[in-house]
């Protein structure tokens, strides 16, 4: 009897202390384990490690845990791992963050206090005023599906230029792809969005703006859907933090922001228009 309980005891020791190894190798894997934050192809990918290095690096800081970058060679290719939930963290274009919610993939998070908007760029040379100047002329657009690039041909159609007088237009991978054809003269204008204008000209690039668009709320910030609620409120707590101290200020200037709010998917529903159906 006393050695059956000895051995039920043994039992129980061994099973107790296997229990407690494998909690703490599943707490180390989670803490190993890496978040993959998307960033859609707004720029070239030497530009975006280039300007958004510094912020993934500061989330890596305050979350603890390290955070890969990564982008597409083009939007359909990053909308594709966006549907397929490649990402933990991404940042997208305004409609797209709606469809990615409406899939059940992702939880929009935050976004910059700066609006978004579409514009129509020119080398600054040219003496146009109007959107009328650019009546069967060459136009620069991103992906087809692309939010500035359905509002861009939209205020065409709406200024009045007609099927017939409507400009010609080339896509490109990204949009800085598309701003620096200006450059070459092998376009006549862009149809962009306010986050490159700001930051070409700033760079000193030979453009300007021709027209300006409706605006809207800047690019989402989402977390994967089956992340922790607790992962929303870190990242949320750490964006908003930035304007509290002077190196988190001189990231927000880095990377052209005014600084971030906190936002859902009911703040996008102004552009369910734009959402693709595929």
């Amino acid at each position: 009897m006393r050695l059956n309980k000895f051995r039920s005891i043994i039992v129980l020791f061994v099973a107790g202390l296997s229990f407690s190894l494998n909690c703490v190798h599943a707490e180390t894997l989670a803490a190993e384990k890496k978040l993959v934050m998307g960033f859609f192809p707004l720029y070239s990918t030497v530009e975006l490690y280039k300007k958004y290095g510094p912020l993934k690096d500061y989330l890596e800081e305050q979350l603890g845990q390290t955070i890969r970058l990564e982008t597409a060679k083009d939007f359909p290719t990053f909308v594709k791992r966006t549907s397929e939930r490649r990402y933990d963290i991404a940042i997208t274009a305004p409609h797209f963050g709606l469809r990615a919610v409406d899939q059940k993939k992702y939880r929009i998070i935050a976004t910059h206090k700066n609006s978004g908007q579409q514009l129509v760029l020119i080398h600054k040379d040219k003496n146009w005023k109007t959107l009328g100047a650019l009546r069967g002329k060459k136009v620069g657009t991103g992906f087809a599906k692309a939010l500035t690039t359905r509002l861009g041909k939209q205020r065409l159609i709406d200024y009045g230029i007609t099927a017939e007088d409507m400009p010609s237009f080339t896509v490109f991978k990204t949009h800085n792809a598309a701003v620096e054809a200006i450059q070459m003269g092998n376009v006549d204008a862009v149809i962009t969005t306010i986050n490159v204008a700001d930051k070409m000209i700033s760079q000193g690039k030979p453009i300007k703006i021709l027209d300006r668009g409706i605006t809207f709320p800047n690019m989402p910030i989402m977390v994967a859907a089956d992340q922790p609620a607790s992962l929303d409120v870190s990242i949320q707590k750490a964006l908003l933090a930035l304007n509290d101290h002077e190196s988190g200020r001189s990231l927000l200037t880095h990377i052209g922001s005014k600084g971030f709010r906190i936002v859902d998917a009911i703040d996008y529903e102004m552009l369910r228009p734009y959402v693709p159906k595929k």
